[in-house]
């Protein structure tokens, strides 16, 4: 068990189930088809081309690679590519 699980079940007095992400550093890398990828709990933009955006996560980093690609939107915890894409990597 986590320290900030064990300091919100003393808290609140109740066991609760949180997701991983919200405890760790996880980031959240969703794929929709090959055209949009969203990235929750991203910690910025490493390089941005229209071939390959790099995005620092909370254990690394994710290089999204294809072509025409443009960040639609980017808020503290959220982005999203869109564009062809054509891979992922860890």
């Amino acid at each position: 068990m986590t320290v900030k699980r064990q300091i919100i079940e003393r808290a609140t007095g109740k066991t609760i189930s949180i997701p991983k992400e919200v405890l760790t550093s996880c980031s959240v890398v969703t794929a929709v088809g090959r055209t949009e990828i969203t990235v929750d709990g991203h910690g910025g933009i490493i390089s941005y081309e229209t071939t390959h955006i790099r995005v620092k996560t909370g254990n690394g980093c994710v290089v999204i690679e294809g072509s025409n690609l443009v960040i639609d939107y980017y808020h503290n915890e959220e982005l999203k590519i869109v564009g062809c894409i054509k891979g992922i990597i860890w």
